[in-house]
């Protein structure tokens, strides 16, 4: 039984192995075709390439050979005109052509009307001399024509007038508008001037407020100055009257104790010589001194000499 088996086994391996085999023979045959035909069509490719690129040079040849010979006929289409050979040189014979054309077409209009209108021109001309050939051959014109003639010619200067005034009454009117236009423009500015002026006074008006303040205070100040000024200058002057009037009295007193002395010396006799006067004094009231007695009380006909002592007013 097992040799049975294993006999089936290793037929059954035997038969896989074979299949294998010719799977992976027909797996590299198919790779073998493939690779063929990648070649193959590689190959072409490249010829295609080639054959292309060939016609392409081909082409740019033809191309740059085309507009060499339209530039070359454009520019001996135009001539000597170059404004008209830079307009037409980037383009096509075709569309040279045909804006050639056009532009010839214009032209050929053009010299069309300018002949028309030489032609009517000349035919007013010979109208023109016809008449002054027949206006020369009539007679001379009475009175009544030439008053009429001079009327004319006022009738002429006077609408030549009419007309310049005319002509400077536009241009004033003009004018006129410009600068209404202008003084709009300046006036639509002039919100903005007139919030920067206000502002302007507003802080003038602050300043001024606190200068004025500043000047009340500086006026208080001086009229305080000049107050204390004139205190000071009474009590001054009240100080230099007392001052005059005390020395006034001493002077006085001096001039009595003087006057005393003098007299008093004359009355004396005394074999000693006058004593000095005492030096002058500024204030205070002379006492004789103690241990002296008064010159009334002296009895001796030899008086003692006396002296004096300055006391302090008080």
């Amino acid at each position: 039984m097992r040799a049975t088996i294993k006999r089936h086994s290793e037929a059954d391996v035997e038969e896989q192995r074979q299949e294998l085999k010719t799977i992976t023979r027909l797996q590299e045959q198919c790779r073998a075709l493939q690779i063929q035909g990648m070649r193959e069509k590689s190959a072409e490719n490249k010829a295609t390439l080639a054959l292309l690129r060939s016609n392409i040079r081909r082409g740019a040849q033809d191309w740059a050979l085309a507009k060499k010979c339209d530039q070359w006929t454009v520019s001996r289409a135009c001539g000597k005109d170059a404004p008209l050979r830079l307009a037409h040189c980037r383009s096509t014979v075709e569309v040279a052509r045909e804006r050639l054309r056009k532009y010839v077409f214009d032209r050929v209009n053009v010299h069309n009307v300018l002949i028309h209108l030489v032609r009517r021109r000349g035919q007013k001309l010979e109208n023109m001399q016809l008449e002054l050939a027949g206006l020369c051959g009539q007679p001379n014109a009475s009175k009544e024509e030439q008053r009429l003639l001079q009327v004319i010619r006022q009738l002429e200067n006077n609408i030549e007038k009419t007309v310049v005034k005319i002509t400077t009454s536009q241009q004033v009117q003009l004018l006129y508008l410009d600068l209404l236009d202008y003084l709009k423009q300046v006036l639509v500015g002039y919100p903005t001037e007139l919030d920067k002026l206000q502002n302007l006074v507003a802080n003038y008006c602050s300043e001024l407020s606190d200068m004025t303040v500043m000047s009340q205070d500086a006026m208080m100040i001086t009229d305080e100055v000049k107050r204390n000024m004139r205190q000071g200058e009474a009590s001054f002057i009240e100080e230099r009257r007392a001052r005059e009037n005390r020395l006034n009295q001493q002077k006085k007193l001096i001039d009595k104790i003087r006057t005393k002395e003098t007299s008093e010396k004359y009355r004396r006799v005394s074999p000693r010589p006058c004593p000095a006067p005492p030096p002058p004094l500024l204030s205070g009231r002379f006492t004789p001194c103690r241990g002296q007695g008064s010159p009334s009380s002296s009895s001796s006909p030899i008086r003692a000499r006396r002296t004096w002592t300055i006391l302090p007013t008080g």
